[in-house]
C-alpha cells in the first residue's frame, strides 16, 4: 500500500499572522521613533535668577536637564520688553535617572535694559533683575 504524503505549506498557513505581525512591528517602530524625536528635542530652560553684569550684559542661572548642557540663548528685544528663551540641546538624561542642575549662562543685549521688563521665554513670566554684587 502506497501512502501519499500531503505537502504542508507552513508559510502559506501563517501568512495572515505574519502580515499582522508586520503591521504591529511597523506601528511599534513609528511610535518609538516619534517618542525618540520628542525625547531628544531641545527643552526650554526656566530662568531662575538674572544679574546685571554691565549695562548690556546679563548673567543668569536656569534649571537645565543636564549639567553643563549645550545651551542656546535667543534674545528678542522690543521697546517694552526683553524676552529671553534658553534651550538645552542635550538628551533628557533625567528620564534615565540623571538629575538636572542650575546652569549659568550670559547674554548680551543690543541696547541697555533700562526700564524694559525681562521675560522668561519658557514661562512667559517677568524675571526680576538682581542688583550687581
Amino acid at each position: 500500500m502506497k501512502v501519499r504524503a500531503k505537502r504542508l505549506d507552513v508559510f502559506r498557513d501563517c501568512a495572515p499572522q505574519t502580515d499582522q505581525m508586520k503591521r504591529l512591528l511597523i506601528v511599534v517602530a513609528v511610535v518609538a521613533l516619534v517618542g525618540l524625536v520628542i525625547w531628544a528635542a531641545p527643552s526650554r530652560v526656566t530662568i531662575l535668577r538674572v544679574f546685571l553684569d554691565r549695562e548690556t550684559t546679563l548673567l543668569a542661572t536656569g534649571w537645565a536637564n543636564s549639567c553643563g548642557g549645550d545651551l542656546s540663548v535667543a534674545v528678542r528685544e522690543t521697546s517694552n520688553e526683553v524676552r529671553v528663551t534658553v534651550r538645552d540641546h542635550r538628551l533628557r538624561i533625567k528620564l534615565l535617572g540623571g538629575a538636572g542642575c542650575a546652569d549659568v549662562f550670559a547674554f548680551t543685549l543690543a541696547e541697555p535694559l533700562g526700564d524694559r521688563v525681562l521675560v522668561d521665554g519658557a514661562t512667559g513670566q517677568p524675571v526680576p533683575i538682581q542688583p550687581p554684587r
